[in-house]
């Protein structure tokens, strides 16, 4: 590894340490805020209202105590308007042109101009699931978008700990439905699932690994087409994307498996999380009212599938469209491991990538490196063949060296020897360490 990457990568561990101990509502204050865009992109504000999607929070509580073990609780979430951003390349211009002062039908319809495939990603934007909007991952929707001559849909769902599990999954859905089935005065026309590829970074990524085993849970209802959802009165089903690509997708709320040890001097995670640090600094909306042990759920549900996924049984795997998924050499690749082998063993189509000697999301924080180029390039690519060849897409496990000149790619042999119940029994022993976090006792923080 370059001793310069290394180096930056220490410096800026040490900074996201210093800011994990602001407290919460001020880090939103700073990440979910919209900004103009900029630049060779447009972007089209959209909000999609939450009465055409009748039914929409039933199923996903519905899903949540089929998968669970009823010992769970969790709040009944309602039902929001979906809102979110239309993102494709704009063609013609500099980088520093400036948003267009036209409305947002306008410029969807530019947006349309400059698109040149079927692509369609619904990306959702990562973030702790606590921090970040659409906004702050526009230069990956940007390049998606460029890249594969298509378009994004960025959703820009609830963010904790206002609103806990399962409520972020609840818009999640409703942005996936809203593309299938768009209310009257949508800008879009209804889109083919057989065109939409899922996306997302960290725990956005979560988020869309979560709807997937909703999907499934959904699946043997479709049959009889009474999924529980209805779009303005009518019942309908809710299908699987074309694929899924995923960026260093968190699948483990517990951040138990062995790499979140193994791979620690490398990466920028820590444990606990700050904000269930005795010296976290409480503010209006942490601690939660009442309190709970983690910001995007309560201690009883951080073991549930659509809480961890890769606590899902291997059954809930199968019949899975094609999946990508990337990683650094970071703490969370056995959470990909993991999922990616189970899908691989129901007879699934998976391609998986490391790239080594880089932590978490490295492609956000250093784009100028010809390993983000190379992922991103990767992502793109593997979006636009699922919309056009997914029948020629095969399975590959590699993992990226960097060399003087090039990256060298290596065959993995096997993802991981860990089995569901090792990985299960991990997650509970982990839970056992978890508290309720009622504020902090210390003014202190040491670095």
């Amino acid at each position: 590894m370059d001793p310069q990457i290394t180096a930056a990568i220490h410096a800026f561990r040490e900074k996201l340490y210093k800011r994990s101990f602001i407290p919460l509502s001020k880090q939103q204050a700073v990440s979910a805020v919209d900004t103009p865009a900029k630049g060779p992109v447009w972007v089209s504000r959209v909000k999609f209202p939450a009465a055409h999607l009748e039914g929409l929070s039933r199923a996903v509580v519905d899903a949540v105590k089929e998968l669970g073990n009823g010992n769970e609780q969790f709040d009944i979430p309602h039902n929001l308007d979906i809102v979110g951003e239309w993102v494709g390349y704009r063609s013609g211009v500099s980088k520093a042109e400036p948003e267009p002062e036209i409305c947002d039908q306008q410029k969807y319809d530019c947006l349309m101009r400059d698109v040149g495939s079927e692509v369609t990603i619904l990306y959702v934007h990562g973030g702790a699931l606590y921090t970040g909007c659409p906004a702050t991952v526009r230069p990956a929707t940007a390049a998606l978008a460029k890249l594969t001559r298509g378009r994004c849909f960025s959703v820009d769902y609830r963010l904790s700990p206002q609103n806990s599990f399962p409520g972020a999954l609840v818009d999640v859905l409703g942005a996936y439905l809203s593309l299938l089935y768009p209310p009257p005065g949508s800008y879009h026309k209804a889109v083919s699932s057989y065109s939409i590829v899922l996306a997302g970074e960290s725990s956005g990524a979560y988020l869309v690994l979560a709807l997937l085993l909703i999907i499934q849970q959904l699946r043997p209802s479709q049959q009889i087409q009474d999924t529980g959802i209805k779009v303005s009165g009518s019942k309908v089903g809710v299908p699987f994307p074309a694929g899924v690509a995923l960026y260093a997708a968190e699948g483990d709320r517990t951040h138990c498996l062995p790499s979140y040890k193994n791979n620690a001097k490398l990466d920028l995670l820590q444990d606990p999380q700050p904000c269930l640090d005795d010296r976290f600094p409480p503010d209006a909306i942490w601690p939660s009212k009442p309190p709970r042990g983690d910001v995007f759920c309560e201690i009883s549900a951080l073991c549930h599938p659509l809480v961890s996924p890769a606590a899902a049984a291997s059954k809930y795997w199968s019949n899975m469209p094609p999946m990508w998924f990337a990683y650094g050499q970071e703490q969370l690749v056995d959470d990909g491991r993991i999922i990616a082998k189970q899908v691989l063993d129901r007879g699934g189509t998976v391609q998986f990538a490391e790239y080594e000697g880089l932590p978490h999301i490295f492609a956000f924080l250093f784009p100028a490196i010809p390993q983000s180029a190379h992922l991103i390039g990767s992502w793109a690519d593997f979006c636009l063949r699922c919309a056009q060849n997914p029948d020629e897409i095969e399975s590959i496990s590699i993992r990226y060296e960097a060399t003087d000149r090039n990256l060298v790619g290596k065959k993995i042999g096997r993802l991981t020897d860990l089995d569901e119940e090792t990985v299960r029994s991990l997650m509970q022993k982990k839970k056992k360490q978890y508290k309720v976090w009622t504020g902090k006792r210390s003014n202190k923080v040491c670095l």
